[in-house]
């Protein structure tokens, strides 16, 4: 669902603001062509994107909440993921992608900023996105090798591994359980003992999919983040919308409630560790402030790409 790369280098897995390899990640990128249009995070994972191309009227900037990460991972150290949220708007800023949900709209836009072009996700473009997905998973499988080694040659670096790592055995297998929608979802556990980091006291929560730990989190109570289940009402709410083709994405606004339920109270990842992708999260701010409108906006000199049809 959102492209979901890290500066184009890493696909972020279970337990980040971003999207996990996945053929839905790789159908959008050999649509958009050589900019991977990216994760897991997820991302993905793990998606499709938008366009509001209305000049931005002055309007009052409202309260909301903003909360900043840093990341730490293989060539993406010292970046930062950033989440401008109000109840009906969310804004994800992540190293290389911009997501905007707009629950107003009942759409989600996904742009990239060094190509200036965007897509818009609605319930019917998920629709399609999937079937799209399902189209493109079952022209890799019935591709011979020398088919595929010739896709792989117009790729970059980056997407070839991705690619390479999904016609694999496992990764076609995993494939198909997103294909036919049996993926295993995460399963959260405390892991034992707490832990500090940067100014936050925290719960170590361990995240298991498939009986494999995929991800370690520390979460806090929200009220010590100074937060409120109203501040982050817009993050549910942009989970919500994207789960009808969330797959093997996993983030931590996808988690939360399964988060409280195992540590008994509403809490927050304030630090995620995947040792997979060798990458690491920390919160480093959270703020309450007034919010421009125009964050919640598409510029007007962005490209809207249309969403891949399935053929």
């Amino acid at each position: 669902m959102h492209w979901g790369s890290l500066g184009g280098d890493k696909q972020v897995v279970d337990g980040l603001p971003s999207w996990a390899p996945s053929i839905i990640a790789v159908a959008v990128a050999l649509s958009l062509g050589p900019e991977p249009p990216d994760s897991l995070e997820n991302k993905m994972r793990r998606s499709v994107f938008a366009v509001v191309l209305s000049t931005t009227v002055a309007a009052p900037a409202l309260a909301g909440t903003v909360i900043t990460s840093e990341v730490s991972a293989p060539n993406v150290a010292g970046h930062s993921i950033v989440y401008y949220i109000e109840p009906d708007r969310v804004r994800m800023e992540y190293p290389g992608h911009i997501v905007i949900f707009r629950g107003d709209q009942d759409a989600e836009y996904m742009l990239a900023p060094t190509e200036k072009k965007f897509r818009r996700m609605t319930p019917e473009t998920m629709k399609q996105s999937a079937a799209a997905a399902t189209k493109m998973f079952e022209l890799l499988r019935s591709m011979s090798p020398e088919q595929r080694a010739q896709l792989e040659k117009r790729m970059p670096p980056e997407q070839r591994a991705q690619f390479e790592k999904i016609m694999t055995p496992e990764g076609l297998a995993q494939g198909e359980k997103i294909m036919t929608g049996q993926t295993p979802k995460s399963e959260y556990r405390k892991s034992g003992g707490t832990a500090s980091f940067g100014k936050w006291r925290c719960e170590r929560v361990e995240v298991v999919k498939d009986g494999k730990p995929r991800s370690t989190l520390c979460v806090a109570a929200i009220s010590d983040l100074g937060l409120t289940e109203d501040d982050l009402s817009g993050l549910r709410r942009a989970a919500a919308f994207m789960e009808p083709i969330a797959g093997a994405v996993a983030d931590p606004i996808d988690g939360l409630h399964s988060i409280e339920e195992v540590v008994g109270y509403v809490a927050y990842p304030v630090h995620v560790e995947i040792p997979a992708v060798e990458m690491q999260t920390t919160i480093k701010t959270v703020e309450t402030k007034p919010l421009a409108a125009d964050l919640f906006e598409v510029p007007a000199d962005y490209r809207e790409e249309s969403v891949p049809a399935p053929r």
